[in-house]
């Protein structure tokens, strides 16, 4: 029997990609806490500021991706204070987030990032990759986008995070994600994050070393990183070229990715 061709495809196809790769960035991310006088409720407490470096040291020392956010569309309805009318529970959308672009696509991460006119969670040059099947057998999911300017459609996923419904959809509610018109927000404008071609995995990201494909960190920083990873794995610089890197993992004797570049 000739091999499933799907596989070929995926290996031959320079803009699909084989792993899923975590990004650290420099900036902050949301936190929460229990709203003590309204049990059920929580209180946005802002955002811890972190350094992408040190974030992915924390990373590697814990073998842990934590889920420190919620995500998706129906992040809008967990019960912050008084305020919110929604009782969605804050742990059903903490999530990890992963991206299957190409490393040959990366820089349009930092590129769309450094054009922000604020220094908040600007995608830096630091990362793991994980295979794409490790996450699956996981449980980790690629998004689902639903275009906001379909009446239809936004209708119908707002139905599938129905209160009465929400029982049976729990674990694809952090999936949902809009593009078009922002849907809650009182701001005008549109919002189009598909290029991001992003997957969740609900919860923290547990792994062992052995099951890191590869890191990701400036060249001049590699050996450290690799002395931090007790180099069971290699890292690599995201702005070389497709031919420098395997060239690179070559020379350490990682053949085994040299095919997925």
């Amino acid at each position: 029997m000739s091999d499933n061709p799907s596989k070929n495809i995926t290996k031959n196809r320079a803009d699909l990609s084989q792993f899923l790769i975590h990004l650290t960035k420099n900036g902050s991310f949301r936190v929460y806490e229990p709203f003590m006088k309204n049990p059920g409720h929580y209180l946005f407490k802002g955002g811890d500021i972190l350094e992408a470096k040190d974030s992915l040291v924390k990373i590697i020392q814990q073998k842990s991706i934590l889920a420190r956010s919620p995500f998706g569309h129906f992040q809008f309805e967990i019960p912050v204070g008084y305020q919110s009318k929604g009782m969605m529970p804050l742990d059903w959308l903490l999530s990890v987030c992963f991206s299957e672009t190409p490393i040959s696509e990366l820089s349009s991460f930092f590129e769309a990032t450094q054009k922000e006119s604020t220094n908040v969670n600007k995608y830096q040059k630091y990362g793991l990759a994980f295979s794409q099947s490790l996450i699956r057998s996981r449980g980790g999911h690629p998004i689902f986008y639903f275009d906001s300017n379909n009446d239809l459609i936004v209708d119908a996923v707002n139905k599938i995070g129905h209160p009465s419904n929400r029982p049976q959809t729990k674990t694809i509610l952090p999936l949902f994600e809009s593009f078009g018109k922002k849907l809650h927000s009182k701001l005008e404008g549109s919002t189009d994050y598909r290029w991001e071609r992003e997957w969740r995995f609900v919860g923290n990201f547990n792994f062992d070393l052995t099951e890191v494909a590869f890191g990701l960190c400036p060249e001049s920083e590699i050996s450290e990183m690799e002395s931090l990873s007790q180099n069971v794995f290699p890292f690599i610089d995201p702005s070389w070229e497709n031919e420098r890197i395997k060239e690179v993992l070559n020379s350490k004797r990682h053949t085994h990715l040299v095919e997925a570049f």
